[in-house]
This record gives structure tokens, sequence and C-alpha cells, in this order.
């Protein structure tokens, strides 16, 4: 048993917006999950209708009220749902930059077979050398056409020896592994191609192409601009023009990582005005911060990231103030509705006042002279509750202990009550009943009677 307390207070409310938030959490990755695989035209497969019948379940579980397990479910599936669209955006990530690398791949191999094959006179059909020309400047005229004409041109090739010419060692190197004929054709001459053209790369370039991938996937502006510029890298590189090369790719390293940081930010800042949105919808807060929100996107989309982050703060500091506000509000009511049931005179507007005063003496209908104080604003639902001794008659100072050991019996029951409203008290700390004497204050009846008394006594002079 004990005497003032420091408690904390969550009411039915504040517990079922929490949940709610949670769940907001939980559509906003799903959307974030649709709209990829959409934009990529990947199929859902099961775990879509997985992740939403575990999202209908949270609903379920809190129409039971179980406030606690929507929170922790609610979490962990989010968490799910995120971890699967990283794994998807890595795995189209690396399907892009395979059909990058392959197509890189078709391209030059054909631009290096089409110049062998002129310079040592190979005999190859009109169309051949047509399809060939075509796959060299990147216009494929299909799949099957240019890996039917790859494997002519190779075959032609290996009918005559490979003289020096005045191609690049690398263009020679290809062409000699793509005419040997005893290299194993047993997948399909683009997948060759590929495999030959990865095994001659400059490990800078794959990996600018593989951060490129990233950029476009991010949605950066830029990202065709750093493509072009690989492209004539890769030019140099099959020109023989070392230098060019390196200069090129030494431009591109200096600039792509810094762009890669500044997409990723742009990202995630946009992500979290997403979550920001949703929170605000789900617990009714939007009025408080919509107009910031919206400045944070328009910040956003002009790549201003320092300012879309301040908006960003802003809206969510609005958001909080607004939803505490509102937890306060109800914390009072429920710890003043809990003390009526109690025999407390709870009058109309005490709520009211305490949020002015910051506090709130209650009367005992049937113990005159001691009352509880309630004290605080509820920041983060903390308060401060005592009994107290009323100003007026003299009192025996030995009761006091008595008294708080009775005003504790009677918080069991205001926890009790709050409890069956869904909400919670807790005890956040607390001094030993009886420490020290019953604190005095000047009840609002007392005062009002002293008037009526230096009223009266005024009159009669």
């Amino acid at each position: 048993m004990s005497g003032p307390k420091v408690i904390r207070v969550t009411t039915r409310q504040e517990r079922i917006d929490a949940c709610m938030l949670a769940i907001a959490a939980v559509d906003h990755a799903l959307a974030d999950r649709l709209r990829f695989m959409e934009t990529h035209i990947i199929p859902q497969g099961d775990s879509c209708a997985y992740f939403a019948a575990q999202r209908d379940a949270l609903l379920q579980q809190l129409a039971t009220d179980a406030f606690d397990a929507v929170q922790r479910s609610a979490s962990a599936l989010a968490s799910a749902i995120r971890g699967d669209l990283h794994n998807q955006r890595g795995a189209q990530a690396a399907r892009e930059l395979q059909a990058r690398q392959r197509k890189r791949a078709v391209r030059f191999g054909a631009q290096t077979l089409l110049a062998r094959c002129r310079e040592s006179s190979a005999e190859i059909s009109t169309e051949c050398a047509r399809v060939l020309e075509e796959a060299a400047k990147g216009r494929s005229p299909g799949d099957a056409l240019v890996q039917k004409a790859l494997s002519q041109a190779s075959a032609a090739l290996a009918k005559i020896s490979l003289a020096t010419t005045e191609t690049s060692d690398r263009q020679r190197q290809l062409a000699s592994a793509l005419s040997d004929p005893t290299q194993s054709r047993s997948a399909n001459d683009a997948d060759y191609l590929k495999a030959a053209e990865a095994a001659l790369a400059d490990p800078r370039i794959e990996k600018i192409a593989a951060q490129l991938v990233e950029l476009d996937g991010l949605g950066y502006a830029a990202a065709d601009e750093f493509q072009h510029r690989l492209d004539l890298a890769l030019k140099a590189e099959r020109d023989g023009d070392p230098g060019r090369r390196d200069l090129l790719i030494g431009s591109l390293e200096l600039e792509v990582v810094p762009a890669l940081k500044q997409a990723q930010l742009s990202s995630d800042l946009r992500s979290a005005i997403g979550v920001a949105t949703a929170a605000a919808e789900a617990t009714g807060d939007m009025a408080a911060c919509r107009d910031d929100l919206a400045l944070a996107q328009a910040s956003l989309d002009e790549g201003d990231t320092a300012a879309a982050r301040l908006h960003l703060e802003r809206a969510t500091a609005k958001r909080t103030a607004a939803w505490g506000l509102r937890a306060a509000q109800a914390s009072r009511t429920a710890i003043l509705e809990g003390l009526k049931e109690l025999g407390y005179e709870v009058r109309e507007g005490m709520a009211t006042q305490w949020a002015d005063k910051k506090q709130v003496v209650v009367r005992h209908a049937a113990k005159p002279g001691i009352a509880v104080e309630l004290a605080g604003n509820l920041d983060g639902g903390r308060l401060q509750a005592r009994v107290v001794a009323l100003s007026g008659p003299a009192r025996d100072p030995h009761a006091d202990k008595q008294i708080e050991e009775a005003w504790c019996s009677e918080f069991a029951l205001l926890q009790k009550s709050v409890s069956e409203r869904g909400g919670d008290i807790t005890v956040e700390r607390a001094v030993a009943a009886g420490m020290a004497p019953l604190k005095t204050v000047v009840s609002e009846r007392h005062e009002e009677d002293e008037r009526q008394r230096v009223m009266r006594e005024q009159r009669r002079r």
C-alpha cells in the first residue's frame, strides 16, 4: 500500500489507435509490394493471398480486444512483407541486369563477328549479315533470328584461320572463342555470348551497370544519361581505346555512387511520407498534418530532401500532438468516471477544469474533509494521484496512514474499472503510506463558503 502515486493511464481508444497504426503500416507495405509487382508484371503467387489473409486476421484479433497480440502480429507481418519486397526487388534487379548484360553481349558479339567475317571474307548469307547488322546496332530483329545468325557466322569463321587484324585484342579473343568448333554449344548462342562477355568484362563496368539498374529501379531521372555514358565507355573498349574508356568509367564512378545515395534517400523519404499519411488516416488526425505532408511530398518531388524531411518531421509532431491531446482527454474522462463509480463527487466540466489548470480535487461524498488530487497534463498518459485533506475543521494527523491505505484499496477498484472498459492503469512510482502528512488543499466549496461569509459581513456593516 502506498501514498502519492505517479501512474500511467491507457484508454481503450488509445489501444485501438495503436493497433490501427500498426495495421496501417501493414497496409502501406502491402500497397508498396503490390505496386512493385504490377509495375514489373510479376505474378503474385501464393504469397499475396497469404499476406492478405494475415492482414484480415489482424482485424479479427482486434475485434476480440486482443490489443497486444494485434500489435505484435502486425509488426511481424509488416516486417515479413517488407522483407519479401526487398527480395523481390533484388530478384528483379538481377533479372534486369542479366537482360542488359545479355543485350550488351549479343550486340558486342554481333559487332565482333560481323567485323571478323568481313575482314576474313567469310561467306555468310545476306540475311545473316542483315540480322547481325541490326543486332550490332542494338536493334534485335528477334532472339531466334539473332541466335541463328550468330551460329552461322561462328561456323563460317571456323572454316578459316583467324589472322591478325586491326581489331582489338579483346575482339580477337571473343571472336576466337565464338568460332572455336571445339566449344560446347549445349546452351543457346546468346547465353554462350553472355558467358564469353562476362569472362572478358571489366569489373568496373559490371559494377556500374548493376548500380544503374538500381538507380533505374529507384526512379532516378538521370539514370538514362548515365547509361548513355556507360555505352560510350563500352564502345571505347570495343574500339580498343583504353584511355577514353578509363576516363569515362572514372567519371561515372565519381558520380554514380552519390547519385545512388541520393536516390535511396529520396526513396526512403517517399516511403516515410506514405507511412505518415497512412498513420494520420488511421487515427483520424489528417486535418492536423495534411498541409505539412503535402509540402513534404512537393519538396521531395522538387529534389529538396532536406525540406521534405523537415516538413515530414513537422507533420509527425503535429499528428502526435493531436493524438496526445485526444488521449489525454480520454484518460481524464476514464479516471473521473471511475472515481464517480467509487462515490466521488464528479461534476460536469471537471475534465475541462483539469485540462485548464493541470489539476483537479475530487471530494468523496461519504468522507468529509478528504479528497483525491489529480495533477498533471497527462503527458504520455502520466499523472500524479494522491489523497489530500481539505482545509477546514482540524483532523487527527495520526489517521493519515489509514486514510492513504484506504485510498490504495479504492485505487485497486479504480484500476479494475478502467480495465473493464478496455484500458489500463499502471503505477510507475509510489511513496509508502504514512511517510508524510497529508497535503492540505483549499476546496472549492470552502472557498465559496468563505466568499459568502465575507459578503455577509460586508452587508452587515
